[in-house]
């Protein structure tokens, strides 16, 4: 998982918008997006300050893996179940989903 991708995971957990976590980083949120968007990436101090937001150490931001509930493996047996088309289909409406909540967050 790459650090955009672990960023904005920890944002839905902790119901952040990515200006409140740009405020408490003291960064613009265009560079947010940057490491959001995967464009670049924070230097060693970024890193920590945003473990710190989400109070953890900078070992689990690095190799972090978003919690697993039953309903989280519901949804994945049910995904495995589908055809291949209708994975795509399910895939490509997730995608839109999260663009549309990067674009309303920011």
């Amino acid at each position: 998982m790459n650090i955009g991708d672990v960023i904005l995971n920890l944002l839905e957990e902790r119901s952040m918008s990515q200006r409140e976590l740009a405020a408490r980083l003291k960064i613009a949120p265009t560079t947010l997006n940057g490491y959001i968007r995967n464009k670049h990436e924070p230097d060693c101090t970024t890193l920590v300050r945003i473990a710190a937001v989400f109070n953890i150490s900078v070992d689990d931001l690095l190799s972090y893996t978003p919690e697993t509930t039953g309903e989280d493996k519901r949804m994945m047996t049910a995904f495995h179940h589908l055809r291949k088309d209708q994975q795509e289909i399910i895939t490509a409406l997730i995608d839109l989903m999260r663009r549309q909540n990067r674009t309303e967050s920011t």
